[in-house]
């Protein structure tokens, strides 16, 4: 009926969010209404798909990589290994205590996601000395290079 108020409804797809109204026959549409006028009227509802932040949390150890902004549904580019010294990079991972890794070829993004590296300690054979010992092998070493 015209003059009257219309509410418009709507219910975006898992992943999308709202944008705006469209409509040639309708003077304003504000806060989903609008006043019915004396011709029917088409109105249109358009989404746009959400975007997330996908933060690499380092662990305190490398060189901090820079994060992505991923569209829903989309898969996260896989960042070139980190390094740091003294530890092997093991992957990376869905929480902080790196459980679950993250399958860059198959888990997608559904929401704001951090991804937390994983690193072990490298492990180094240490040998002692007594300096006695030390003493004996430098002798060894000299007297054998003088006989030659």
């Amino acid at each position: 009926k015209a003059g009257q108020d219309i509410m418009l409804r709507y219910q975006p797809d898992e992943g999308y969010e709202f944008d705006r109204w469209e409509s040639s026959q309708v003077a304003e549409i504000k806060d989903d209404k609008f006043v019915m006028p004396a011709t029917n009227v088409e109105v249109k509802a358009y989404f746009k798909i959400k975007t997330f932040d996908v933060v690499f949390d380092m662990q305190g150890h490398g060189t901090q990589i820079e994060s992505q902004r991923i569209d829903f549904g989309h898969k996260v580019t896989k960042p070139t290994d980190p390094v740091d010294e003294g530890y092997a990079f093991e992957g990376w991972y869905k929480e902080q205590e790196c459980l679950n890794a993250w399958d860059f070829d198959n888990d997608t993004v559904k929401n704001d996601t951090t991804l937390y590296a994983s690193w072990l300690a490298n492990k180094y054979d240490i040998k002692y000395m007594s300096y006695l010992n030390l003493i004996q092998l430098l002798n060894r070493h000299l007297s054998d290079n003088l006989i030659q």
